[in-house]
């Protein structure tokens, strides 16, 4: 596999800049991954 720069990548996957964000843990209440969608939106 080889190692592109960040922009590429981006682009690639069809994400804008600064539009996303990236969470890794399992999708479970005490881990509170819904702070994270309530602070993006705002």
């Amino acid at each position: 596999m080889d190692i592109l720069p960040p922009g590429e990548t981006i682009a690639k996957l069809g994400l804008e800049p600064n539009q996303y964000i990236l969470f890794v843990g399992r999708l479970v209440p005490e881990n509170c991954a819904h702070h994270l969608v309530e602070a993006f939106k705002k």
